[in-house]
């Protein structure tokens, strides 16, 4: 048995030589995903950002009327974006970079005191944005100032609010040190005719209302809000701030993970064509004969193919490190490389016993790897998918491999984050070369 066992790595040579030889194969196995990658990375950040299923989350410090007014708002104008309130800023911060929601908006203290008044400076708001997600960024800066505007025609609308904020400024100005006597006389005497204004206007009056087109051509502008960009950092269990994550330096950060994908599918598939491939010309029974037991067979076998996903990563993790990108946590590439190896291999093992043409199980195996990477992510972002499709994509193992690799470029993923995708990766991998060896062997005995 032991023998048989030393015969593992000579069958494996024996499938990678095969593989070499095969020129059309090693293409899709290895320039495939490289015109898939480039491909990826130019467009990235195309994608028409207003037919997303996106997930925001607002985070309201101010605790106002006018801070809920905003995000009622933003809820009634935009239905179809999944809206994350009640959490606090850690949470929020810490689900945007780990990829849960795409941004999150926050309305510091004060927010309320000024939102909407165009007379005092505009109140200031903070936006993280999940660093893959660079068309969405616009996207949502265009829907929270529209948000804005319309809470600034409210608030003109609502007299008793604007009374207010017109008492408050003229006290801030009369006590004014910084302003000369005639500028303070000057300022008081505007605010207070302003309020005369609104004492006189007629309770139907509709207050600020600026058509778009109106807008554009005339009356004066005035700044509904000021966007601070937040900065994505990672806490450790003491809670003290950690390194800062930087924004995706290229687009091959994104598109790494899916273009590596594509090339981990096609090794899977073409070393699950060649078992069926072996057995029909009858390699297997000459390996047999030999005499050599199924599960020596299969080991050359996931041996060869575990070798060569690791190749392509490693291939396509040189090219994109020449294009710029620097992954975040080096140390967690390589438990990751080997586990989604392993997953596929395992993959491969049990895909190959689906047919017994080489037909048959190829159109299977890329009939799966387009479900896979369908809704794991490997053809587009998950925030382009309807909900039920991101629910349906936990089940796929290209999501978790995704996921894991780039914890590593660029989600800073610590290795408690990375270790739930690396025990997916490692179970699916075990259970499916468990499944396909015992599948075989039955073949193989007679027996199925």
């Amino acid at each position: 048995m032991t023998q048989m066992w030393h015969l593992v790595p000579t069958l494996a040579t024996k499938d990678l030589r095969l593989l070499y030889r095969d020129r059309v194969a090693l293409f899709f196995v290895v320039g495939v995903p490289i015109v898939y990658g480039l491909f990826f990375g130019a467009i990235s950040g195309s994608f028409r950002s207003g037919d997303a299923r996106l997930k925001i989350a607002i985070v309201d410090e101010d605790r106002s009327e006018w801070s809920q007014r905003l995000i009622k708002i933003l809820k009634e104008e935009y239905p179809k974006i999944r809206w994350r309130t009640g959490w606090d800023r850690a949470k929020a911060l810490d689900a945007v970079r780990r990829g849960n929601v795409v941004a999150a908006i926050v309305l510091p203290k004060g927010f309320g005191d000024r939102a909407g008044i165009f007379f005092q400076e505009a109140p200031e708001l903070q936006l993280a944005i999940d660093p893959s997600r660079g068309a969405e960024s616009g996207f949502v800066r265009g829907i929270l100032m529209e948000g804005m505007g319309k809470l600034a025609g409210q608030r003109m609308r609502d007299r008793q609010s604007m009374k207010r904020s017109l008492e408050d400024s003229i006290r801030a100005i009369e006590s004014s040190s910084e302003m000369s006597l005639p500028a303070r006389t000057a300022l008081v005497a505007a605010l207070r005719s302003f309020e005369k204004f609104f004492d006189e206007l007629p309770e139907d009056a509709g207050g600020l209302e600026v058509s778009k087109d109106e807008g554009e051509s005339q009356g004066p502008e005035f700044e509904f809000a000021r966007i601070e960009t937040l900065e994505l950092t990672r806490q450790s269990k003491t809670d003290a701030l950690g390194t800062p994550l930087s924004n995706v330096r290229t687009a091959w950060d994104i598109s790494f993970p899916q273009a590596t994908i594509w090339g981990i599918l096609g090794c899977a598939t073409t070393f699950a064509v060649s078992l069926v491939r072996e057995r029909r010309q009858g390699s297997l029974v000459r390996l047999q004969v030999a005499p050599i037991r199924p599960a020596t067979i299969v080991g050359g076998k996931a041996l060869a193919c575990f070798v060569a996903v690791v190749a392509v990563i490693a291939m396509m993790l040189v090219l994109g490190t020449a294009l710029g990108m620097r992954p975040r946590r080096p140390e967690l590439l390589l438990p990751g490389i080997l586990a989604t190896a392993f997953c596929f291999t395992g993959i491969m093992a049990c895909v190959a016993t689906i047919g017994r043409s080489e037909e048959a199980v190829s159109g299977a195996a890329w009939g799966a790897n387009i479900v896979m990477a369908m809704f794991g992510g490997g053809m587009m972002p998950l925030a382009f998918l309807p909900s039920w499709m991101q629910i349906i994509g936990y089940v796929s193992p290209v999501r978790w491999a995704i996921l894991v690799l780039e914890g590593a470029i660029w989600r800073d993923f610590s290795w408690s984050e990375a270790a739930v995708p690396l025990a997916v990766l490692s179970g699916v991998g075990l259970i499916a070369l468990v499944l396909g060896s015992t599948i075989l062997r039955l073949q193989l005995s007679g027996k199925r």
